[in-house]
């Protein structure tokens, strides 16, 4: 996941807060913590 403004039109709103808590563990604990789908491509914002 990107730290940019991507991170809004993912709609990740548990990945702003964990951005601020841990910005090198926000694949992991985003991608496959509240969002296990979205562990295969963190990389596709969604349009």
């Amino acid at each position: 996941w990107t730290t940019g403004p991507r991170m809004a039109r993912l709609g990740a709103d548990t990945a702003s807060g964990v951005i601020r808590r841990r910005r090198r563990r926000i694949q992991v604990g985003v991608a496959r913590g509240s969002r296990p789908g979205d562990a295969g491509r963190p990389r596709v914002p969604r349009r």
